[in-house]
């Protein structure tokens, strides 16, 4: 008896501990049959997957608070550019830049955006592949699709592309119950979101399939041609800071640092980074990040 009922315990603390079933959920089938027709995908393989899912509830408790309070909306400008321009950052930065040189020269030749900017998104995105994200993609794009408490419709739509990414690249199916990801879904080195892998990744090394997680062929790549489909241009500037506070408001940055009041004007390479991430803080801090690596480059040259 005694054994009977601590199994029982077990069962409903397991019970407790995971998530619910979305296989049988209606909104489930609902977007899998219209996505199915409209992307010619198999409706059943893709239901069965549902049944996989069971992660912690409290994972899934930690990923929507998480799209509530970004950091970018927690730090100041100062705790935001120091977490990212400091000399730590730097140093991994440098020894990025010099161990895959090749390829980055490669990309840079090829989309024409500097090592340096591709370096430092990758920095700020995953700290140079240290950081490619602690949530299962899967999962934690249907919760933010199904019980999410902001922009449902977004993540259904970035369910979606993960669903068409998966169909379309071996590599990704097979590994798809271990892919990583950020709280929002963002995978791979550069950490893009399914819309812009589906959009922007490139198979580097033509290997037959686009990568992003742990190819840094294809990852590099993606990068700088995401920048040039944004838009990124070598005669123009990103940013500079201004001496003292401007008459206009147009295109500037109005910063505090340590007390200080700082003046940033921003240009056409600025408004391209943003269309990586739309937040003045990151572009800023990216432009800023790859500055110092550059600085440091031209030191070993």
């Amino acid at each position: 008896m005694k054994y009977c009922i601590v199994g029982w315990f077990l069962v409903l603390l397991s019970i407790s501990l995971y998530a619910e079933t979305y296989y049988t959920d209606p909104r489930v089938a609902d977007f899998l049959k219209e996505i199915s027709k409209k992307h010619n995908l198999d409706y059943q393989e893709n239901l069965n997957l549902f049944k996989k899912i069971k992660i912690r509830k409290s994972e899934k408790k930690q990923v929507i608070n998480h799209t509530l309070n970004p950091a970018e909306k927690r730090l100041s400008w100062e705790r935001y550019y120091l977490s990212f321009v400091n000399p730590a950052r730097i140093e991994a930065g440098m020894d990025f830049w010099r161990e895959n040189e090749p390829i980055l020269k490669k990309a840079e030749k090829e989309f024409g955006v500097p090592v340096s900017i591709v370096v430092a998104t990758i920095g700020l995105e995953t700290f140079y592949g240290r950081n490619l994200g602690k949530f299962y993609v899967f999962p934690t794009l249907v919760w933010l699709a199904f019980d999410g408490s902001v922009r449902k419709k977004f993540y259904r739509k970035q369910l979606e592309y993960l669903l068409i990414i998966r169909n379309e690249n071996p590599w990704f199916k097979n590994e798809f119950f271990k892919i990583k990801s950020s709280y929002s879904g963002a995978m791979g080195w550069g950490q893009f979101i399914p819309q812009s892998y589906k959009s922007f990744a490139v198979d580097f090394n033509f290997d037959g399939d686009k990568n992003l997680i742990n190819d840094l062929h294809d990852a590099i790549g993606s990068v700088a041609y995401y920048y040039k489909r944004a838009g990124w241009n070598n005669e123009k500037k990103v940013a500079e800071k201004l001496k003292r506070k401007p008459k206009s408001k147009k295109n500037i940055l109005f910063l505090e640092y340590k007390k200080e009041k700082q003046y940033w004007k921003t240009y056409h390479n600025f408004k391209v980074i943003k269309r990586y991430n739309n937040n003045n803080f990151y572009a800023l801090t990216l432009y800023l990040l790859s500055v110092e690596l550059a600085n440091e480059q031209s030191k070993v040259n």
